[in-house]
Formats: C-alpha cells, structure tokens, sequence
C-alpha cells in the first residue's frame, strides 16, 4: 500500500510498497518517463479503471452463474485523483468477499477513504503505475492498515489474495509480500500515532474544485466523517 509534500507519517506509509517495487525489474528509460505527462498518465489511469470495472461486472455475473466461490472484489468504486495525483478517494463503497470456507473477513472500505493506491517513483509509471492490477488490493490493503480491525497478518494476506484475485502476476505478489512482511509494522504504528492524534482518512464532503490538492483539502474542517 512514496510521496512528495508529505507528513513524514505517510512517507513511511507508503515506502512499504515503493520498497517492493524498486526490487522489481524496470522496462523503462528516463526518456519514456519524461515524455510521459502527468496528464497523459491520468488519461490512461481513466482508462485503465473503465477496463477493469466491465471486466469485473462480467466476472461477477459469470461467478453468479457458475456458482463458484472464489475470493472476488464484488464493488468496484470509481477513484478520483486530487490534483497532484497523489492521493486518491473512492467514490463509492469497495467490498472485497474472501474465497469460499476462508476464516478471512469480508472488507467493506467506505464511500470516502482516501488512499495514496501504492504509488511509486514517477520513473516507473511507464512499467508500474499506481493503477495497476493491484489498485483495489492496495486500497483495501491501506483501510485495514489504517482501520486495524484485522492483525497485521491478516491485511497482509489479504493483500495477497485481492491482488491475486485482480490477476496480478505471482512474481509481482511476491514482491509486495517481502515488503509488508519487511517493514509493514512501521506503517501500521504509525498509523495508530496518526489516529491517537485524531488524524482522519474518511471523508463525508468530496472537494468541489477539482484543481484541491490534499495537502490543503487535509487541513479543512468538517471534510472528514466523525
């Protein structure tokens, strides 16, 4: 589940899974990354996220009438940038059902949460970026490290399995694993600081200008559900 004009608590947040992907091999030159606007990136980003619901819906109705119990992400929630693109917020409800018999909770992340969806260095946009396979695993994955209402183990696995239900690569689920099960637990304390402080991550009013960045939008009152 690494940012630029961060608190120092989101820096080690999220360098869980920037340190998993720079042990991953990179197909892209610095001359691919710097042709590469951050606006040409989102456009793709839109794209991307529009493939992945229709494959979805169609996954679901075919489970439905297979009858099958696999692990599967039964809402997909649209999620919208601010304008830095470096942290995200889910229009919607995210549910994540575990594999049928699974001891594994479902997850419902709320309408609101607002994620940083496992961002990476720019310089590996063109190979990794932050939507990708994993995107909706890396949600649910940063909620339950935010809420902790698992263990950490738990989220982990979780982690593993939504990527893995996403089709994400196994090579790539491994990487992710060494990271969490490398560093997970300063996120996840850190976390708990940021909460003991009163810090909040759930918002109950979406910004109306869209050019807000979070690092404003994150200091205004009465944004964030109680």
């Amino acid at each position: 589940m690494t940012l630029s004009l961060r608190s120092s608590r989101y820096v080690i947040c999220t360098s869980v899974i920037t340190f998993a992907l720079m042990c991953l091999p990179v197909e892209v030159t610095l001359g691919e990354e710097i042709e590469r606007t951050k606006r040409e990136f989102m456009e793709l980003v839109v794209q991307d996220i529009d493939r992945e619901n229709s494959h979805r819906e169609s996954e679901m109705e075919k489970q439905k009438e297979e009858g099958k119990g696999e692990a599967l992400f039964v809402q997909l929630p649209t999620l919208i940038p601010f304008i830095d693109f470096d942290y995200w917020y889910i229009d919607r409800d995210l549910r994540w059902d575990p594999p049928k018999g699974s001891s594994l909770p479902s997850v419902r992340v709320p309408k609101g949460f607002v994620s940083d969806l496992a961002s990476v260095p720019s310089l590996l946009w063109g190979k990794y970026p932050p939507i990708g396979r994993y995107a909706y695993a890396a949600v649910v994955h940063d909620y339950l490290y935010w809420t902790q209402t698992t263990t950490q183990d738990v989220a982990d696995e979780i982690l593993a399995i939504g990527m893995r239900d996403a089709g994400t690569d196994e090579a790539t689920i491994n990487r992710f694993k060494f990271a969490v099960r490398s560093v997970g637990g300063i996120a996840w304390a850190n976390n708990s600081k940021a909460k003991a402080r009163g810090e909040k991550r759930i918002l109950s009013v979406f910004p109306a200008d869209k050019l807000m960045s979070w690092a404003i939008y994150s200091k205004k009152p009465g944004v964030f559900k109680k």
